[in-house]
This record gives C-alpha cells, structure tokens and sequence, in this order.
C-alpha cells in the first residue's frame, strides 16, 4: 500500500513538475478567449486573446490557467490552450538578483492581479453593520473599558480592511455592476453600500469624540474633515468638468500640508494631558480613520452622481415617450364635437354619438331623439 502511494505521489509530482515546465502555450478557440481578473466565469473581463495568440502561463489550476497579460497577472480557461514549448526550469537562465529590492518591482506590478480580494467587501459591509449596533447602544454618551477599546479596534481593523481592499481589489465596485451580480443585487449592492458609508462616517465622528473624552484631552479635528470635503469636491468637480489634471498636485499639496497640521493639533491636545502613546493612537485612528472613511465615502459619492445622473436620463426618456405617445394618440384619435341639433325627433343618417342618462356618452346610432334633442357629430 505504502509503495502504491509513493508511486501516485511521485506521478503527480512529475506531472505537476512538466506542467509548470510548458511555460508557452498557444490559444486554441474559434474566435477568442476572454480574460478573466481571476479564476471564475463571473469575474471582470480584462479584455481577450485571439485564436493563434502565444500566451506565458504562470501556473494552471483545474480549469484555469495564471497567465501574464499586459504586465499583469490573469486568468483563461486552460482547456483552450495547448503546449508550444517546452522550457526545463533548469535550463532557464537565471537573472541576478537584485540584493536592494529583490523583484520588488515585479512583485508589485503583479500584486494587484495576484489576489482575489473582492471578498473583503462581504466582511467590510459586516464589520460597518456591528460598528453602527455597537453606536445604537452608545445611547449619545463616550464609551469607556472594554467597550471603548473594542470599539477602538473593531474600527480600525474595518478601515485597514477597507484601505487594503481600495489598493488591492481588481473591480472595487464589483457589488454594484449588473453584468456580474445582476440587476436585482447591484441595487441591493448600492443600498448596502450607503449604509456602509452612513455607518462608516458617523462611527468615525464617535471614535475621535471617544478619543478625546479616554484622553482627557481635546482637539479640534475640522481642519483635516474639511480638508477631505475639499479634496473630494475638488475631484469631482476636475472630472466632472475635465479640467486640466495638473490641478489635482496642487489639490493634493494643499490636503497633504493640512493633514498634517491636522496630526500636529492632535498631538498638541493629547500628548500633554495622557502622554506620547495615547496621543499616537489618536493619531494612528485618525489616519486610518479619515482615509477609508474618505475613500468609502468618496466612491460612493461617485456612484450616487452616475445613479442620479441615469435617474434624470431615464425620467426625461420616459416623459417625452409619454408626450409622443399621448401626442400619436390626439393625431390617430382626434376628439369629436357634437352640436345640438335645434328640431328633436330628426333623422341622421350618419353615424351619432349622443348622451344618454342611462348609458352615458358611448351610445352610437344612426339617429337619437327625445325631450333632450338630438345630437350631431360636427363635419
């Protein structure tokens, strides 16, 4: 039995050791092969490859193979890729290693593409929905003990999950696109999001308030909010408008030099009152606080724009389909008018719609008399 496993262990090593060896392959479709952002059927479409096309695979995996595409990792369906060529890894030639940064470079160029971490967005909107219930049962007053310092890390491990999801997720608003999760969900998505950014700007506001009561200490923190509510208009406005991007440096100065008279306000109100450590977690929370909070609350403000923008789009379609219509309904149908013949009791000949106390206006006849008269359509 122990032989039969080796033996099996010691195939599979050999296939695996001559399928990381194939390092060319060459796409084998009717027409083209997608690729994907990571290895699923559901994921973004970074563009294609054609039929004929030679293709660096990095590692295959069931039904998908890692290749590099555009300097970045990707993935495509490795049952539509056949072996080219076959390079031995120790016949490769080795490049000397860069004892400064050790294929930093390569290693962050290909970071983004490396992971799938869509998913940090399902744990952000949960860790956002404990962070507001933990707010409801604050009752308006500064927590203190255990709750404090759970609430402390419960935040600043959501914004570090938040900051490290902006750096590192191939579509961050994957949640809201309808050609991945459908329509019903991306609107699921967006409301889920709103609440997310409600939460995660109000519980900011709540720890730098808690901050300052556990720190016996005070700091005016309107400087660097303010600062962020520039900065975010100043995108939007620059985007908006396609204004010159040299501009955004001269954004990002002024913000930059805020934020840190920002961090030196804190400092100055903490440090004396509770001491060097104390007034380094404001600050640490401030940072890590103000930068998921504006990112969150930025891209939402993005998305709130394009939806209203849509909204405005689809209501001007739908009105003046409605007037159109409405207009091809008065040309199709013009509206009759009757007048009143002066003798009851006449004859008509044509076609005569008339008023009945009984069945109302939609009575038609070749003639209608009684003590109320007869009425004719107008020629």
């Amino acid at each position: 039995m122990k032989r039969l496993l080796f033996a099996v262990i010691a195939i599979c090593s050999s296939l695996i050791v001559w399928a990381q060896s194939q390092t060319i392959y060459e796409v084998n479709v009717n027409t083209f092969l997608n690729v994907r952002s990571y290895a699923s059927s559901s994921a973004k479409v970074l563009g294609v490859v054609n039929d004929g096309d030679k293709v660096v695979v990095q590692e295959i995996k069931g039904d998908w193979a890692k290749i590099e595409y555009n300097g970045k990792s990707a993935y495509v369906g490795s049952r539509y890729l056949k072996p080219v060529k076959v390079v031995p890894t120790k016949d490769v030639p080795q490049k000397k290693k860069n004892k400064t940064f050790g294929g930093f470079e390569k290693s962050l160029k290909n970071l983004r593409g490396a992971y799938n971490v869509e998913w940090l967005a399902i744990l952000i909107a949960l860790l956002s929905g404990i962070l507001y219930i933990i707010r409801l049962l604050r009752d308006d007053d500064c927590l203190e003990g255990n709750m404090y310092v759970i609430n402390c890390a419960l935040f600043l491990l959501t914004g570090t999950i938040a900051i490290a999801y902006f750096i590192f997720a191939d579509d961050v608003i994957w949640f809201c696109s309808p050609s991945t999760v459908g329509w019903l969900w991306t609107i699921i998505g967006f409301i889920i999001f709103a609440g997310v950014a409600y939460s995660q700007l109000l519980c900011f506001f709540d720890v730098l308030c808690d901050l300052q009561y556990n720190g016996r200490g005070y700091f005016d923190h309107r400087c660097g909010l303010y600062s962020w509510g520039a900065l975010i208009a100043g995108e939007i406005i620059i985007e908006m408008f396609s204004i010159n991007e040299d501009y955004k440096m001269y954004l990002y100065i002024i913000f930059f030099i805020l934020q840190l008279i920002q961090i030196f306000i804190i400092l100055l109100g903490i440090v004396p009152r509770d001491g060097i450590t104390k007034g380094l977690l404001c600050v640490l929370v401030y940072i890590v606080g103000s930068v998921s909070t504006g990112l969150i609350v930025t891209m939402f403000i993005a998305m709130a724009i394009v939806v209203f923008i849509a909204l405005l789009f689809l209501s001007g379609i739908g009105a003046s389909s409605s007037s159109s219509s409405s207009e091809s309904s008065s040309d199709s149908e013009p509206k009759d008018e009757y007048t009143e013949l002066d003798v009851p009791g006449e004859w008509n000949t044509r076609k005569v719609k008339h008023y009945s106390p009984s069945a109302g206006y939609d009575q038609y006849g070749d003639r209608w008399e009684n003590n109320c008269g007869t009425w004719e359509k107008k020629s």
